[in-house]
């Protein structure tokens, strides 16, 4: 088993494109939901693919964090999936706003 099947549970893609999917997925060791991008079967022992999918991963991260990195590539691969992306949004303001009442109370 390898580092990302044992961190995280794939549900189901959620998006695809030219060079990679993008799933939902449970992260095991932050226990909630995610989008992961996996780079595709085909091009796992092309080391030209591989460094570009992890700069392109680096970039993105870098500049405008996770959760947009992954809507970014989403885009970008003209595989978005605008109804899916609505709802995690939704779950993640309903968290956000949790803990900040949570901070509130202390």
């Amino acid at each position: 088993m390898t580092a990302s099947t044992e961190r995280y549970h794939r549900h189901h893609r959620i998006a695809t494109g030219g060079m990679g999917e993008v799933w939902l997925a449970e992260d095991n060791v932050l226990h909630r939901e995610v989008a992961v991008k996996y780079l595709k079967r085909e091009y796992a022992d092309d080391t030209g693919f591989h460094d570009r999918f992890l700069n392109e991963a680096r970039a993105v991260t870098n500049l405008i964090g996770n959760g947009i990195g992954t809507i970014a590539i989403a885009k970008w691969d003209n595989s978005f999936d605008a109804e899916t992306c609505q709802r995690e949004l939704a779950a993640l303001k309903d968290e956000k706003a949790a803990k900040k009442a949570l901070l509130a109370q202390k």
